[in-house]
């Protein structure tokens, strides 16, 4: 099973961070590649007024050489182009439903010009302060594959947990190691250290891919360590989220019903700002959201991180505790 899930989430991520492997780019045809692929903002440019008043001009040239009962009103579109500015003829044929239709499309349509390649790649560094693609693929992956394992790691501590029940191994092994409770954290870190050691040495492979990619092709690019962002931001939401599924295995064993409150609370710790009360969810998020913007590191931000890590231990220990007690 870890094996599947190791596959299938590495599996995600190379498709979700494109870039990886067709950055920096060579030919125009990369900029569409790129934009199809979901990384639209990076190969494409806001549009000057001129080149969206062009583009709109020839889309309805097109209509009145195409004929019809709307080439008149086409044509009128086309002189008053002459005049005034896209937003301008909006306002003017605002209570027109086929003329501001025309006008919404050909705004939507050429807002967005592809650059150049060279344009792209120089932007890209420029941005990233000369880290290109690695920053990117750095945030994405952290984001995304903690998303994933968020959910998918209570399931995994079941399967561990039912497996020790089928295989009757626990009395055994809790002997050889001198204690029952030093048997469920040997479990816990089998889990949890493969799972952390596998998906460093992929995320390292691909930034170090990157990386190589953009120094063999002549340009300019510094190297980004891939271990600390791993270490601030993906190492300790896993290990809380790890916690307190272990938590409800361990401790509430008997109560599935828990599961649906861990679900929400990884929703919470994902997606904080979609529900109602969204300071006091924060109080309990340590999901770090590296996606959508550039997050400042600084102190208190450390210190937060590292108050996860102190939690997930002290929360595994209570579980212990609660299931030795019943146990006894």
């Amino acid at each position: 099973m870890l094996v599947c899930l190791i596959i299938v989430c590495g599996v995600f991520i190379v498709t979700q961070t494109p870039g990886t492997y067709m950055l920096p780019l060579k030919d125009p045809s990369g900029v569409e590649a790129m934009a199809s692929k979901g990384e639209a903002e990076l190969v494409l440019r806001e549009a000057e007024e001129e080149d969206v008043v062009a583009a709109s001009r020839e889309f309805l040239h097109q209509i009145v050489a195409a004929g019809g009962p709307q080439k008149d009103k086409a044509s009128e579109l086309i002189d008053q182009l002459n005049e005034h500015s896209i937003g301008e003829l909006q306002a003017l044929y605002a209570q027109d439903p086929v003329a501001s239709a025309w006008l919404a499309g050909a705004v939507s349509n050429y807002q967005y010009v592809s650059k150049t390649p060279d344009e792209a790649n120089a932007d890209l560094l420029e941005a990233t302060n000369g880290y290109g693609y690695q920053l990117i693929l750095q945030n994405k992956y952290i984001t995304y594959l903690g998303a994933i394992l968020s959910f998918i790691i209570v399931g995994l501590a079941y399967y561990f947990l039912s497996l020790d029940d089928k295989v009757k191994s626990r009395d055994t092994y809790s002997y050889l190691l001198g204690s029952r409770k030093r048997y469920f954290y040997h479990q816990y870190l089998a889990m949890l250290l493969p799972l952390l050691a596998i998906f460093y040495l992929l995320g390292a492979a691909l930034n170090l891919y990157s990386y190589l990619n953009f120094s063999n092709s002549g340009l300019e690019v510094s190297y980004l360590p891939f271990i600390g962002r791993y270490l601030l931001f993906f190492v300790p939401p896993i290990l809380l989220f790890s916690s307190v599924a272990a938590f409800i295995m361990i401790a509430l064993k008997e109560s599935m019903s828990f599961i649906p409150l861990y679900i929400l609370w990884c929703v919470i710790n994902i997606t904080p700002e979609a529900l109602a009360g969204g300071r006091f969810f924060h109080l309990f998020v340590f999901f770090k959201r590296l996606d959508a913007a550039e997050l400042p590191i600084h102190a208190s931000l450390i210190a937060t991180q590292l108050l996860g890590v102190v939690a997930s231990f002290v929360i595994f220990e209570v579980a212990c505790r609660i299931r030795l007690k019943t146990e006894s």
